[in-house]
């Protein structure tokens, strides 16, 4: 039993979105009944039930537009059941850090056949836009943990969404990674090196292939039959090839 963290709800597989509302009813029965002891959800005891109706508000949103049919009257229970009022706030449980919990989770899930591979890359792309969008608004610079550069945020590696154009050493989004903050007095030197390595990958970006993805308006990758990497014409095999051929040649003098 869990509350999947409020950002994966449009993306959950619709069994487990159906899953997840059965779980929420059995939160709010055992709730009221004063039994709710489960480690994993016994935490939303702790905050006003404004917080609950709150998650209940955007789960059953999410069964709306999937056409997924429910009991409204149970969503009436679970709104009498919080004095009818709401935070839009999502729990302060659901961060970043529960957000990674969370996709190790269904990774899990995945590797054990659980969940499909059009389903596993919808979870993939939402969770490479979030933590791109933490790297963003939390304003920090994320080093590679061999030869202390900037990394450079990319798809061109199954698994490996972070890259270092200097050592050519790749990594997963959820990396020892070194975490160079805004308030950093080093931070306006890396922020530099970090663009110019952005700019330097842009050019060469556009004509690598990523290994694990579809293409839009591919007849195969609408099928989701196989990855575009496992169909390429020729002219995309030339142009990946020498695209890598590229990065790989890339040094940086270091002083």
């Amino acid at each position: 039993m869990r509350l999947w963290d409020y950002r994966l709800l449009k993306v959950l597989p619709d069994k487990m979105i159906v899953s997840q509302w059965r779980e929420c009813m059995a939160i709010k029965r055992q709730w009221e009944k004063g039994t709710l002891k489960h480690r994993l959800v016994s935490y939303v005891q702790n905050y006003s039930k404004d917080y609950f109706i709150a998650y209940i508000v955007r789960l059953s949103v999410e069964l709306d537009n999937r056409n997924i049919k429910y009991k409204h009257k149970y969503f009436e229970e679970f709104y009498k059941f919080c004095d009818g009022k709401y935070y839009k706030e999502p729990y302060p449980e659901h961060n970043d850090r529960y957000l990674k919990q969370c996709y190790y989770n269904l990774q899990e899930k995945y590797d054990r056949g659980i969940i499909t591979k059009e389903e596993w890359q919808k979870i993939e792309d939402l969770i490479r836009k979030e933590v791109w969008m933490m790297s963003i608004f939390n304003k920090t610079i994320e080093l590679c943990p061999y030869c202390k550069e900037p990394l450079v945020w990319t798809f061109i590696y199954p698994g490996a969404e972070w890259y270092c154009l200097n050592c050519k050493n790749s990594y997963p989004m959820f990396c020892d990674s070194i975490s160079i903050e805004k308030d950093d007095e080093d931070f306006k030197y890396y922020e530099i090196k970090q663009r110019i390595y952005k700019n330097i990958f842009k050019a060469i970006e556009k004509d690598f292939i990523p290994k694990r993805c579809y293409k839009n308006k591919c007849e195969k990758c609408e099928k989701r039959e196989e990855y575009h990497y496992q169909h390429l014409t020729n002219l995309e095999k030339l142009k990946d090839k020498v695209a890598r051929q590229t990065l790989k040649r890339i040094k940086f003098n270091k002083k």
